[in-house]
């Protein structure tokens, strides 16, 4: 049996995944068809004033959710907004959360290679210590994939405002120094190949 914080949770990233695909349902019958109480939804979520996009608000946050909250934080702050409706608001949201929570364990990676990469500030909310695994290695499908999202959502009109033009900055930045982690990682595993032919220890892929 699924606890209100659960079924909020549930709702709210179906209700997500949808807006990004351009659907707008109505959140009272999203409530309804989890079988959940509109004003149960608000007690544990609240909506950032003049757009559709949810803040996390319970005492039982994972760090991810700690992350999503700091991110919108910090576009209030800087007045970094969204017009009502905007149906582009969650897509890019979402994508720099998840952008920043792929980085956050790497970031010291970054800094071995003398890459700076901006929003400092959003570290140590992956911590990989506490799930019993190594740390994690940076694969270049992976940075490469975040990379092509990254990009994707730059692309979006929102960008072309005057207010954002500073954020836009910063994100450029970020996409640069993946970047220029990429080439190395790349120039790196050219570099292991060709001494595993020389040595003859290289086997072809099948």
């Amino acid at each position: 049996m699924l606890c209100a914080i659960d079924k909020a949770y549930l709702c709210s990233v179906v209700y997500l995944t949808m807006s990004i695909f351009g659907y707008r349902p109505n959140k009272n019958e999203m409530c309804v068809s989890f079988g959940l109480d509109y004003i149960e939804f608000l007690s544990c979520f609240s909506f950032q004033k003049g757009t559709d996009f949810c803040i996390f608000r319970h005492e039982k946050l994972t760090k991810k959710m700690v992350l999503h909250n700091e991110v919108i934080q910090l576009m209030e702050d800087h007045n970094w907004k969204f017009v009502r409706n905007d149906k582009n608001a969650d897509c890019i949201i979402t994508t720099l959360v998840s952008v920043f929570w792929y980085l956050d364990p790497h970031r010291e990676r970054f800094k071995e290679r003398s890459i700076s990469l901006p929003f400092a500030q959003f570290h140590d909310y992956y911590d990989w210590k506490t799930q019993k695994k190594g740390r994690p290695v940076i694969k270049s499908p992976e940075l490469k994939q975040h990379m092509d999202e990254l990009s994707l959502i730059l692309m979006k009109p929102w960008w072309n405002n005057d207010h954002v033009q500073v954020f836009k900055a910063k994100v450029d930045l970020m996409l640069q120094g993946m970047a220029k982690y990429y080439k190395y990682l790349n120039r790196n595993n050219e570099s292991t190949i060709q001494r595993r032919q020389n040595e003859g220890t290289y086997v072809l892929p099948a």
